[in-house]
């Protein structure tokens, strides 16, 4: 286990064996995905959504990247990938 503390403004260091285990770098963003009593990190990505997403798959607009992913990874489930 790695830990970090919380400074005055609300800020947390990500450890020096973290960052190289995920590949951070300075700039890139963040994401907190609030799980229970826990809250998940997570490095924001560039979608890859030729690839993510079946072209056959008809859906309302999504301006969340995020939500194209959840709906490529349904459909893959689907199909058994």
């Amino acid at each position: 286990m790695v830990e970090s503390k919380l400074t005055s403004k609300y800020q947390i260091t990500i450890p020096k064996e973290i960052r190289k285990m995920y590949e951070i770098k300075e700039g890139d963003q963040m994401i907190f995905l609030p799980f229970g009593e826990k809250i998940i990190l997570e490095k924001k990505r560039k979608a890859k959504l030729a690839e993510e997403l079946p072209l056959k798959i008809k859906v309302a607009r999504v301006e969340d990247v995020h939500k194209w992913r959840e709906l490529a990874r349904e459909e893959a489930k689907k199909r058994g990938r």
